[in-house]
């Protein structure tokens, strides 16, 4: 008896665990700088008055002032970003210099896009393929805040293909079309600050990615996104 009632306890403790690692996920949106008066109340933080919930001072859980939920359309552009994956036996590196980046931000720290890399080549770490040619690379994802602190996980926007990346060129010995799957955790340094523009940062410690099948795959690379509307805007 004395063994049952300890394994329910063990349960109950990881049950319990799992809510609260739930709670805390489902807690996390995007908002902007704008205290409104909730009938509801909804997830996030809230304040007793409108005047705390301007200064964000001190915080009551009971109060009906919270920020307005961050909804709408996003846009973004980046610097040099990095693909590096496995064909055959060889690593290869997939750089691009720029990309555009058009999303939409949901309910609940979810939102949904599209990025295109632009200006690709591929190589590896000691040259560039010249006789090598990479198309811009466009494809559509799907991401959700989470944890603590906070990150964003990218995934494909459907099935577990984030895209094929096609290389050419006639005398290429790589050439080919490869598919990208798998998803990729990235980081807001200052996403708890209310800003125009954020920067999510990627790296290779956050991806969960096979190239062409091949396990290992990693990205690296930053965008910065706003609100296409202009406000400064923030996620809690």
């Amino acid at each position: 008896m004395r063994h049952a009632r300890l394994m329910f306890l063990v349960l109950f403790s990881l049950l319990a665990i799992g809510a609260a690692a739930s709670t805390t996920a489902s807690a996390v949106r995007f908002v902007e700088n704008r205290c409104v008066e909730k009938t509801i109340l909804s997830q996030g933080r809230h304040w007793e008055t409108f005047t705390e919930c301007q200064l964000q001072t001190t915080r009551d859980n009971l109060g009906r002032w919270q920020h307005n939920t961050a909804l709408g359309a996003v846009a973004g552009t980046s610097a040099e970003s990095e693909l590096s994956g496995t064909i055959g036996e060889a690593e290869v590196i997939v750089k691009c210099k720029a990309d555009t980046f058009t999303g939409e931000l949901e309910e609940g720290g979810a939102s949904k896009g599209k990025v295109i890399f632009e200006k690709c080549s591929v190589g590896n770490k000691k040259e560039t393929f010249t006789k090598c040619e990479v198309p811009n690379i466009e494809f559509k994802f799907k991401d959700q805040l989470v944890g603590s602190p906070i990150e964003d996980e990218f995934k494909p926007a459907s099935g577990t293909t984030f895209v094929e990346i096609t290389i050419k060129g006639t005398s290429c010995i790589i050439k080919g079309t490869y598919p990208v799957t798998g998803t990729q955790i990235c980081k807001l340094p200052s996403g708890e600050t209310f800003k125009v523009d954020h920067t999510i940062e990627c790296t290779p410690a956050g991806s969960k990615l096979e190239f062409n099948k091949h396990p290992g795959a990693t990205f690296k690379g930053s965008e910065t996104v706003e609100l296409t509307a202009q406000p400064e805007w923030a996620v809690e």
